[in-house]
């Protein structure tokens, strides 16, 4: 039999606050912020070493795009989540463009999530997810309570990882666009019985938007990004592709030059019709 979602009662938060979205097709998007605390990979150019860890305690926007904070014990009930999102909702000087889902890694609280979601999805016109794309089975749980989903596939050039990181990748790319409801990798043993995992039954599904971006610092490859290029284009070929250059932060991972970046993106043009090339637009105009 198929267990349900788990329903966990408080999850570790970083922060909630109001802001302007800063990557990929929804840039400058006023939306609001729900960060999760740790997260299951350690990417060189991480711009949130903080939600790395569990911090002591989660801060509050007392009032939306105000900038002031006020700081609350971690973790925080499920409960006292909902209430914060509905108050910030509710406070917002202009209309939200979406909850967004960030972290650290947000799905390493599905269990949360798939609490959350229901009781505050229609605050908001659209759930923004941000994840890395190595959790489909995660990702299955809550796909049918979120609108968006931003796959951030990290090359092992930046992160160190190995092994499946390509077949994980592409498990959640079928399931954010729905050609898999077991978010289980090819070659993967299923649950026992056989039986996928089952969506949150309290968030009925709506149409996804779902792109994929990968970060791009001196040490990404060509082979890199062909792949990821190619198992886009093997799960659904029409999916956006961005490719970040990598923001330069103190002691961190250069940014290729421009020549390079072009070559990368015929690399991953060969492949797809819609690779895009954009940089994080938060630190450039100092947003949080």
């Amino acid at each position: 039999m198929t267990r349900p979602p788990r329903r966990d009662a408080a999850a570790p938060l970083v922060e909630l606050f109001a802001s302007f979205q800063g990557e990929g097709p929804y840039a400058g998007a006023p939306q609001l912020f729900l960060r999760f605390a740790r997260c299951n990979r350690r990417c060189a150019f991480c711009d949130t070493p903080e939600s790395l860890v569990t911090p002591a305690a989660y801060r509050v926007e007392t009032v939306p795009f105000g900038g002031a904070f006020r700081s609350l014990p971690n973790p925080c009930p499920l409960d006292a989540c909902e209430a914060h999102l509905r108050r910030l909702a509710a406070r917002s000087p202009v209309p939200f463009h979406a909850l967004a889902l960030t972290g650290g890694e947000p799905l390493l609280h599905v269990g949360f999530l798939a609490a959350l979601l229901p009781r505050v999805r229609r605050l908001f016109p659209r759930v923004y997810l941000d994840t890395n794309a190595t959790l489909p089975r995660a990702l299955a749980e809550i796909a049918g309570g979120v609108d968006i989903v931003s796959l951030g596939v990290k090359l092992p050039s930046c992160t160190g990882a190995r092994g499946a990181w390509a077949d994980e990748a592409a498990a959640c790319l079928r399931v954010a666009v729905g050609r898999s409801t077991t978010g289980r990798p090819r070659g993967t043993p299923a649950r026992a019985g056989g039986a996928p995992p089952k969506r949150s039954e309290d968030c009925p599904a709506r149409r996804r938007d779902v792109f994929v971006k990968v970060v791009l610092t001196r040490e990404s490859t060509a082979a890199e990004v062909a792949r990821v290029a190619g198992l886009v284009a093997a799960v659904r070929p029409g999916t956006t592709l961005i490719l970040q250059p990598v923001t330069p932060v103190p002691g961190g991972p250069r940014p290729p030059g421009g020549d390079r970046v072009r070559r990368l993106l015929a690399v991953a043009a060969a492949r797809l019709a819609d690779v895009r090339v954009l940089p994080q637009l938060h630190p450039l105009l100092g947003w949080k």
